[in-house]
């Protein structure tokens, strides 16, 4: 979402989680990046780690930028 521009929108296309390990207890730090932007398409990558910088699962978004009419969006008032 950070990456559209006021009058465009988006929906997504795939989103994968992998879950590598349980955690009970303790901060958690999720880092998320930009891979890729296309002009339609953009593909988002989130570590998220331990305290001590164990990787606890990995998330991967594919999302489609709507723009025009297709973006359809509602500007609160």
């Amino acid at each position: 979402m950070s990456t559209v521009n006021p009058d465009e929108s988006f929906t997504t296309v795939d989103l994968t989680v992998n879950y590598l390990r349980p955690v009970w207890r303790g901060r958690l730090e999720a880092i998320g990046r930009v891979v890729h932007k296309g002009r339609t398409i953009g593909l988002a990558e989130c570590d998220i780690t331990t305290e001590q910088g164990d990787l606890v699962a990995r998330l991967s978004g594919t999302c489609m930028t709507l723009q025009k009419e297709s973006a359809n969006r509602t500007v609160p008032s």
